[in-house]
């Protein structure tokens, strides 16, 4: 991933949590209200769905990933980050490039990524396309703590 995104990461303070989200789930007018898709544990092993009734209160960083990536004006970057109620900082990226078919079989054998249930729905999935928004943030973000942060095997040797 990118150098920038490696910066966040390193940024985050001891037990706060990363939150997820999409550039379509926001809109530049409507950035207090963004949908957050996925949050982290703890210790950026995992990642899961955000539940509704969370209140996400540690959270040390936002990733917004987007297909489209263009570098955001610095006035957009204030608006973002003093539009949430608890700034963080915020990056967008592009989603890790990982197949369908690869996300399933790493949920297959890495507990790490328990929290897709993909025996049930998978099986009618053939494509992203298939896929829920959310679902998809879940996994590009477990994809992301995996290659960044290590996973389970650096969060506990």
């Amino acid at each position: 991933m990118s150098s920038a995104l490696q910066h966040l990461i390193s940024k985050v303070p001891p037990l706060k949590r990363l939150a997820a989200t999409t550039a379509c789930s926001t809109t530049s007018s409507k950035l207090s209200s963004l949908n957050i898709s996925s949050i982290s544990d703890p210790y950026l092993s995992f990642a899961k769905l955000f539940s509704e009734e969370e209140e996400p209160t540690d959270l040390g960083a936002l990733i917004i990933f987007s297909s489209t990536i263009a570098p955001l004006p610095q006035s957009e970057q204030q608006f973002l980050l003093t539009s949430l109620k608890t700034p963080i900082p915020t990056i967008i990226i592009p989603p890790p490039i990982l197949t369908l078919a690869e996300a399933i079989k790493e949920a297959e054998a890495n507990p790490l990524w328990d929290s897709f249930d993909f025996e049930n729905e998978g099986e009618s999935w053939t494509c992203w396309d298939d896929v829920e928004e959310d679902v998809k943030v879940t996994v590009w973000l477990q994809k992301t703590l995996d290659d960044e942060c290590g996973g389970w095997k650096n969060t506990f040797g």
